[in-house]
């Protein structure tokens, strides 16, 4: 089989994480960034009380508000150069804002029957890297990752 064949024929739902750790849009920046490295993440899907999400909080959109505030790190535009350890020490110039002036509001939903094939479409074309999977009332069942694809696809 090839990979192409693999990737239409395994679900997201196959290999979506089902334990996701989300915020809530009116939930503090320092709240957000302290379970991000709590439990080592890149990104959080933000969703409402309904548990339906409304957007993505991610590293990038933390170092996009660092830059806002402190114009003289501009040459840390390579947000893979930003440990979280780094969020850490820099977490007092979150004082006071909210994930919802942050996170990133529109973002691509899928559901948990589409194929990787389709998921892996859906990431290129937006330039991301996370997927939240939702169900039929758009509620947030999972998390699928580029990582989470590219673990399917060798096998691991």
């Amino acid at each position: 089989m090839t990979t192409g064949e693999t990737l239409a024929t395994i679900k997201v739902g196959d290999i979506m994480s089902t334990h996701v750790m989300a915020v809530m849009a009116g939930d503090s920046i320092q709240d957000a960034i302290k379970i991000m490295q709590d439990h080592e993440l890149t990104t959080v899907p933000v969703v409402n009380t309904s548990d339906q999400c409304i957007g993505i909080l991610s590293r990038t959109d933390l170092t996009e508000m660092f830059l806002e505030e402190d114009g003289a790190l501009t040459q840390l535009l390579d947000t893979d150069r930003l440990s979280m350890a780094w969020f850490d020490q820099n977490v007092e110039t979150a004082a006071g804002r909210l994930v919802n002036e942050v996170m990133t509001h529109n973002v691509t939903l899928i559901n948990s029957g589409l194929s990787l094939q389709k998921a892996c479409k859906a990431m290129v074309e937006s330039s991301i890297h996370h997927l939240p999977v939702i169900d039929d009332d758009e509620r947030l069942v999972g998390f699928v990752s580029s990582f989470d694809i590219v673990r399917a696809v060798a096998g691991a």
